[in-house]
């Protein structure tokens, strides 16, 4: 597995994901340290990520950044590396990956990160980002309830490689996440006084779906780009119509 020496820990957080968490975990080399930071997991994620070598803790889930903070706490190697169980990095990742830690500067790096959706790897339509995930635990924390991210005063740059993003498994998958995301973003914006009006619940799901579709190249996706802007601008307008009913109350 990997030895004490290791620079790096790979941290994963999970929740039931039976379905992926083998896929991530033998992707990351064997050198490096891996903690599965599980939300009490009702499948059998538990059981496959020990069965994989991976260390397993618990914690009940409040929010996205508090639970990767916490887990934070556990790392003691010099580098982290926050990996999601949907996530599956390349061998050209691991390589930068690994020249990074023989460097081992200040930098905090980003992952490149592509989405794949019904089948496809999404190029166009906006389906790609680049979180920053790699950091020395004492240089950065995460904040944000659900779109977490990392707050860092380090120069951050960007991994080579690529990480496939499986964001859902299918329609149904996206489905059965879809209210539950909808509802906590509505929830946040009102506790933050972010007001919304009809005419930007009506507006806004649209100038979603021109933006993803035509002005970044969604149609160039076939039919998953075409599915995927559809049903990011339902959710769109899903996210802001539950804001502005909440605010009527």
């Amino acid at each position: 597995m990997y030895s004490n020496q290791t620079p790096l820990t790979i941290v994963i957080l999970t929740k039931n994901e039976e379905s992926s968490i083998e896929r991530v975990l033998r992707s990351i080399p064997d050198k490096y340290k891996t903690i599965v930071f599980d939300s009490f997991s009702t499948d059998r994620t538990v059981e496959l990520a020990k069965a994989a070598g991976a260390t397993v803790h618990q914690r009940v889930f409040d929010d996205y950044a508090s639970q990767r903070n916490a887990a934070l706490q556990l790392v003691e190697t010099p580098w982290v590396l926050f990996l999601d169980a949907d996530e599956h990095p390349n061998e050209a990742f691991w390589t930068d990956v690994g020249t990074v830690l023989i460097r081992n500067t200040e930098y905090a790096y980003k992952i490149p990160r592509r989405m794949h959706f019904m089948g496809k790897s999404l190029r166009f339509g906006r389906t790609s980002d680049s979180p920053i995930r790699m950091f020395k635990p004492s240089k950065g924390k995460y904040v944000g309830k659900i779109h977490e991210s990392v707050v860092t005063d380090s120069p951050s740059f960007s991994l080579r490689g690529e990480v496939a993003h499986f964001s859902y498994d299918s329609l149904t998958d996206y489905f059965s996440k879809f209210n539950q995301y909808t509802s906590q973003i509505a929830e946040r914006r009102v506790q933050e006084g972010r007001k919304v009006g009809t005419f930007g619940v009506l507006t806004r799901p649209m100038a979603e779906f021109i933006g993803r579709y035509i002005l970044r190249g969604g149609f160039l996706d076939g039919y998953p780009g075409l599915c995927f802007a559809i049903l990011s601008s339902m959710y769109c307008y899903v996210k802001y119509a539950k804001a502005y009913e909440l605010q009527k109350r």
